[in-house]
């Protein structure tokens, strides 16, 4: 009797932190999914800044955003956005890495990262009217051909995103 109630009590606890487990999983994925989105609200005179202390790529892999455009105040979707890269800090790891910027199906830029640092911004018109949503895309990779040179090297920049229908 008193095992057969011993033995209930474990597989209640058992069932009991298997499903805490899984809603603490769950919230884990959830929470890191929201990290790489960067919202853009569309104000006169308003930019969204994102700095990126530690951009972790090895040759092959990549890192992507979603930029999520909001307009408030009954704002017209924007007919463009801009993007300024400033970097702040590590060294040669631009040099190899590579950003790419995609609106639905369009490449809006694809090039390196040392180059986007070069522009004093870049301005892509966009139509968001023809899109199904307002979001944009930023890529961040390392081809996989990159050799040794690139190790051990790092890179921190800001990201100031603005969109306007200017």
């Amino acid at each position: 009797m008193i095992r057969t109630n011993i033995t209930r009590i474990l597989m209640i606890l058992t069932s009991i932190v298997t499903i805490v487990g899984i809603l603490l999983m769950h919230q884990v994925i959830q929470d890191s999914n929201d990290l790489n989105v960067i919202t853009v609200h569309i104000k006169e005179g308003h930019t969204e800044t994102v700095e990126f202390n530690n951009l972790s790529l090895v040759p092959g892999s990549e890192c992507e955003y979603s930029v999520k455009i909001k307009s408030h105040d009954n704002a017209d979707l924007p007919s463009r956005v801009e993007f300024k890269f400033i970097k702040t800090g590590g060294e040669r790891l631009e040099d190899f890495a590579y950003v790419k910027i995609i609106s639905g199906e369009d490449v809006l830029y694809d090039g390196l990262l040392a180059t986007a640092f070069e522009a004093q911004g870049l301005i892509f018109p966009v139509d968001f009217e023809k899109q199904i949503n307002t979001n944009l895309q930023i890529v961040y990779y390392l081809p996989e051909t990159t050799g040794n040179e690139a190790k051990n090297a790092d890179v921190l920049f800001e990201l100031h995103i603005s969109a306007s229908n200017q």
